[in-house]
């Protein structure tokens, strides 16, 4: 008699959704590109109004000692202006505008992944998860909310903040593994700090990260925050969190 080999019964492993194509990726970002433009073009010959007139770089006093160490509560923010005057002088207010308008579209970008990543986790669909993401994106790029924060220049510590603070969620929610490692602690506080240095409501950020880890990380506990590097979920290899792996 032939013995039977013993078949080996090794569990599946979920394949990792597929990223999006490369020529859906460069078409949203011209997409992107183009509405943002429609949507902001007009506000870039716009002048320096309000407190504008009020920010360091137009007072002539203080347009001498402009530099990083006069940034006052807000450094990130200042600094910024700092570059502008450093590459444009103090003023055309069209490349202040410009800036404004580019980090803007990059918090959008950030939308983009951040959506996508949390449809990931619902099981969402390929094409159906990069369509609803994008839609959040757009929604974001266009909203009338958007209009102060990015078409007056004083405004601009609202989409500088905003861009650390989304940032830091995306090293948080794009990490390999439910254990928060020493690099990815590292980066979220220091983008973290950044946005605080932007504007001060990014304190918020720490619980926006613990209600995301309680919400969708099977192995959270209180026990495992204190615990970084040391994840309390049984399986540290698999997929996190275990439903996210569903194929596209």
């Amino acid at each position: 008699m032939k013995s039977k080999k013993k078949e080996s019964h090794k569990p599946a492993v979920p394949a990792r959704p597929s990223a999006p194509s490369r020529w859906r990726v460069w078409a949203a970002i011209g997409a992107a590109i183009v509405a943002v433009w429609w949507a902001y073009s007009p506000a870039l010959t716009g002048q320096f109004l309000f407190d504008d007139t009020t920010l360091p770089f137009l007072h002539p006093y203080m347009r001498a000692r402009f530099g990083i160490l006069s940034a006052g509560v807000r450094p990130v923010t200042m600094f910024s202006y700092w570059l502008n005057v450093k590459l444009s002088g103090a003023d055309n207010p069209t490349p202040f505008h410009i800036l404004s308008v580019l980090i803007h579209l990059l918090n959008t970008g950030l939308v983009f992944l951040i959506a996508r990543r949390l449809l990931e986790w619902t099981g969402a669909a390929g094409p159906r998860r990069d369509l609803l993401a994008g839609f959040a994106a757009a929604l974001f790029l266009l909203h009338p909310v958007q209009t102060e924060s990015v078409a007056y220049i004083a405004g601009r510590s609202e989409p500088v903040s905003v861009f650390f603070c989304y940032a830091a969620f995306a090293v948080f929610v794009y990490r390999p593994r439910p254990a928060v490692s020493w690099p990815t602690a590292a980066a979220v506080l220091v983008l973290f700090g950044l946005g605080v240095l932007s504007k001060e409501h990014i304190v918020v950020l720490p619980a926006w990260l613990l209600l995301t880890d309680f919400w969708w990380n099977p192995g959270f506990s209180l026990k495992g925050i204190a615990r970084t590097g040391a994840s309390t979920c049984p399986s540290c290899s698999a997929p996190w969190p275990a439903w996210s792996a569903s194929p596209a």
